[in-house]
């Protein structure tokens, strides 16, 4: 049902985990680690998560993920067991919005292509399949390489084919992300202007290390290099998105309002984005929002998701005041779920 779930209580409560647990069931994974050991509440050893899933036509799904730890995770849609995990990736597509976005700003490239690939796993199966089997791949030829230069191996036949194997998902990966930030620059925009009320020349790119050649002559280009250092050096498991503000390094340069609705505002393009691709409003997860954001960009934010193409909303907070002071009176239902420590 569309409309505001607010769930308010103090720190210890369990208000994040209620909103990772959504994430979990929506994309077989939890969004702060891809680790399933790590979800495991402590002095356990297996975990389980249902949720029932009413869509837009009022027919119920009934999800349950299952794990214990050392053996393999199942996903149930209905009673019925997924064959492969990702073909339940997508099916019901979410956006949710942390504290610990900030690592998308401050930490290295990988943060940032885990986001590319939230995104772009619930949309393109084909994308999950190749991004797989590129690091399936990379993982092999990365071995190879190391083994070759720990014990002087000359011969570079097993090389040669895990590189021609990885030409095409390699491919796939680059014009899936590229296409995205083509797409995702507009929806970003529009959004950091609702919020920030800001004329800014603020905005992001993709990076990539090709430069004007492609993929197969990338690799062959830095063979040598590769057999040197033992690893592969370049490719798309290098990519990098670029934050600017005035054509400068956005960490640098922003002030922290700034910074605060960059992350925002790019969460909501993310949102935009997924309801365009999958014809189905994403669920919306906003975690501590209030913590990190100034008062008006906070209503600004609120008064943007309680219009009509905004689906179901989970937010949480630590003071049910400040909650009320955000989310009453906007154009939404909204129901309350008070948390208590136990």
């Amino acid at each position: 049902m569309d409309g505001i779930n607010a769930i308010y209580g103090p720190n210890g409560a369990g208000k994040t985990n209620i909103l990772d647990a959504i994430h979990y069931l929506c994309n077989g994974k939890s969004y702060f680690t891809n680790t399933d050991s790590k979800v495991i509440t402590k002095g356990h050893d297996a975990l389980s998560v249902r949720g029932i899933f009413q869509l837009e036509d009022q027919t119920e799904d009934d999800v349950i993920i299952q794990f214990t730890a050392g053996k393999k995770k199942t996903i149930k849609r209905n009673q019925k067991t997924y064959k492969r995990l990702i073909d339940h990736v997508g099916t019901f597509p979410v956006v949710m919005v942390t504290p610990t976005d900030i690592n998308l700003i401050y930490d290295d490239s990988k943060e940032r292509r885990r986001f590319l690939d939230i995104v772009l796993c619930q949309t393109d199966s084909k994308y999950i399949q190749s991004l797989a089997l590129y690091k399936k791949l990379l993982e092999a030829r990365n071995k190879l390489l190391k083994q070759m230069l720990d014990r002087g191996i000359k011969d570079r036949t097993l090389l040669e084919g895990y590189t021609e194997k990885m030409i095409e998902p390699a491919n796939y990966i680059y014009n899936s992300r590229h296409g995205f930030i083509r797409e995702l620059a507009p929806l970003f925009l529009k959004t950091n202007h609702s919020i920030a009320h800001e004329p800014l020349d603020i905005g992001f790119e993709y990076s990539n290390d090709l430069v004007g050649q492609n993929i197969e002559e990338q690799f062959a280009k830095n063979l040598e290099q590769d057999i040197r250092a033992g690893r592969t050096t370049q490719g798309i498991h290098k990519d990098d998105l670029l934050f600017t503000l005035d054509q400068e390094p956005l960490k640098k340069f922003a002030s922290q309002g700034q910074i605060k609705s960059f992350l925002i505002s790019i969460k909501i393009a993310q949102f935009d984005f997924l309801n365009a691709q999958n014809k189905r409003k994403p669920l919306l997860l906003l975690d501590d929002i209030f913590e990190k954001i100034d008062e008006q960009r906070a209503q600004n934010l609120m008064e943007m998701v309680s219009e009509s193409h905004f689906g179901q909303i989970f937010i949480s907070d630590t003071h049910e005041s400040r909650l009320e002071k955000h989310i009453y009176g906007l154009n939404s239902k909204i129901k309350t779920i008070p948390l208590t420590h136990g």
